[in-house]
């Protein structure tokens, strides 16, 4: 970018390098570096310098570029901070007193390049800058007892009423051109750490915002976070804290900045005549208009697309649910897992309750071959034995209602909710509680396993009807289809887990083309036997003793195999 001159000052070196390598030519400012300060075991004071690094000309510069969220952090070496030469017989420092740890010079330093940005901006420039909060510093030194106070945004005159406050969450108003555009493709990865109190001007017998002061971005309480001014041939642009701040930088100066003030990039404009529409090349309003309708169905499919992930998510949320919650959302997501795998009558009591009635199971399922009842707990442990068992006497008394139908009852729980679900204890039961479950005629199950059942529903593995009829069973639920023959665990895995040595009886018997189940850690996959082999020979079936059976997948070790049937 040739013809503008840039000045940025205490931009980090990465973003230089950026900005260099995309032909942005730049002086390299500083406005003062963060210094550390220790001490001596007898010194209560230091002197220091503040080590600033600006443009003699900096009144020749179109552009100056100030980012006050990066400071370049280092520890006090005496050297930088003693002058080397001096023509006056007075030798002025900063001074920095016990407890002070931390020199920070940039206030100051800003606040005395206001002097040179006054006349910069009267004759023609932008001011770009990457606002942090403020910050009002105080500053002693070594010929004078009197006490000076700055504060970082000193070096504008007339700024709006401003307060720190810190976020994330910011949206672009909905205005058109290619600076709103810019700020939309950023704005996912800004934070702010100031908002602004932009003036409002009296017209029309009330009070206005003052359209000189334009809004960028706003918080999620419409308070300004960036915003720009532009007067005759000068403006002032705040933005947040931008994290690609040389992409960002590289797209406002090249395409975004000229169009505001001209003047100051006159090798970006002094053909812009060129692309008046009497100068248009053959074809380019036909193609221009093709772009444009590329663009608009690409954002009305974007926005089709959000909007079915959103649907989408809205209609199985009821599976992190599962997972997470506890309470009515809990029984309500389970209620809406069971009426998925297909039962019709899925019911809360507790919405059937009328008053003084006591609360009993949370879920009741009436089915052709009699009741199904329901009790679910979320909790940040493992259930008590007086958790598992307090079903059983809800289905005694359930027994007594109903005398000729069969009741089946389960304890459902969504344990250690507070881990991730994958990482919880499973089965969380100790066999002391499922043998008391087997005993009782009940069942235990969790969300866990819950949710590992829809996936081996979606993926065809377990069908709803095998699913709904693993609710008549007794004991820890383990969702095995009754059909399922056990075939155990691999003893041996072979060529990346695709061939599986196993002890085998002589029933069932395992041939080629047979599907088997792999369940490992409550969750369920299938594979197909390829081949069957005894004593390393290829034989049609399996027999007593060792077999090795190859698949058509890995098998994950210590997966146990079932098998279902022969495609």
């Amino acid at each position: 970018m040739t013809g503008t001159k840039i000045c940025a000052l205490n931009l980090h070196p990465d973003e230089i390098e950026y900005l260099e390598h995309k032909n942005i030519k730049l002086f390299n400012g500083s406005i003062g570096k963060q210094v550390t300060i220790q001490y001596g075991a007898y010194e209560r004071a230091r002197h220091c310098l503040p080590q600033v690094t600006l443009p003699k000309n900096l009144h020749e510069y179109n552009v100056i570029i100030i980012d006050l969220n990066y400071v370049d952090n280092c520890p006090y070496n005496e050297q930088d901070h003693t002058r080397g030469k001096n023509k006056t017989t007075k030798d002025y420092y900063f001074v920095c007193h016990k407890p002070q740890t931390l020199f920070d010079p940039r206030a100051f330093v800003l606040q005395t390049l206001r002097n040179d940005l006054v006349p910069v901006l009267k004759s023609g420039a932008m001011v770009v800058v990457f606002c942090s909060e403020d910050e009002t510093i105080d500053y002693h030194f070594n010929m004078s007892e009197t006490e000076h106070t700055a504060n970082l945004y000193s070096f504008i005159s007339d700024l709006p009423r401003h307060e720190n406050l810190h976020g994330e969450v910011l949206k672009v108003p909905e205005q058109d051109g290619e600076l709103f555009n810019l700020m939309k493709k950023h704005v996912g990865e800004a934070n702010y750490h100031i908002v602004f109190h932009l003036p409002e001007i009296y017209q029309d017998q009330k009070y206005i915002s003052n359209p000189a002061f334009v809004p960028l971005l706003l918080t999620g309480k419409r308070q300004v976070a960036s915003f720009y001014t532009i007067h005759q041939d000068s403006g002032v642009f705040f933005f947040p804290d931008i994290k690609e701040k040389g992409a960002f930088l590289t797209s406002f100066l090249k395409d975004v900045a000229p169009i505001y003030l001209p003047k100051l990039f006159p090798e970006m404009v002094k053909d812009k005549w060129l692309e008046e529409a009497m100068y248009r090349l053959p074809n380019q309003d036909r193609l221009f208009a093709e772009k444009e309708k590329l663009k608009q169905d690409f954002q009305k499919a974007l926005k089709d697309k959000e909007l079915e992930i959103k649907g989408n998510e809205e209609k199985y949320n009821f599976l992190k649910q599962m997972l997470s919650c506890t309470g009515k959302e809990l029984v309500d997501a389970i209620i809406t897992f069971f009426k998925w795998i297909g039962f019709q009558q899925v019911i809360d009591p507790d919405s059937l309750k009328v008053p003084g009635q006591v609360l009993e199971e949370d879920i009741q399922i009436q089915t052709e071959t009699g009741l199904i009842i329901i009790e679910v707990k979320g909790i940040f442990r493992t259930s008590t034995d007086s958790e598992c068992s307090q079903i059983s006497k809800i289905r005694y008394r359930r027994m007594k209602e109903n005398k000729d139908r069969d009741i089946h009852a389960h304890y459902i729980v969504n344990h250690q909710r507070n881990k991730a679900a994958s990482e919880r204890t499973n089965p969380p039961f100790t066999e002391h509680q499922i043998n008391d479950a087997k005993y009782d005629d009940r069942g235990l199950c969790t969300t866990w396993q819950l949710f590992n059942l829809f996936k081996a529903i979606e993926k065809g593995v377990i069908t709803k009807k095998q699913a709904r009829a693993a609710f008549y069973k007794t004991g820890y639920l383990d969702f095995i289809p009754l059909e399922a023959r056990e075939l155990g665990k691999p003893k041996e895995l072979f060529k990346n887990n695709t061939i599986a040595i196993l002890n085998m009886e002589d029933h069932p018997k395992v041939k080629v083309n047979d599907k088997i189940l792999l369940v490992m850690k409550e969750e369920f996959e299938t594979a197909k036997v390829l081949s069957v082999q005894i004593d390393q020979k290829s034989v049609p079936e399996s027999d007593r003793g060792e077999v090795g059976l190859k698949f058509d997948t890995s098998i994950k070790k210590g997966a146990s195999l079932y098998l279902l049937k022969a495609d």
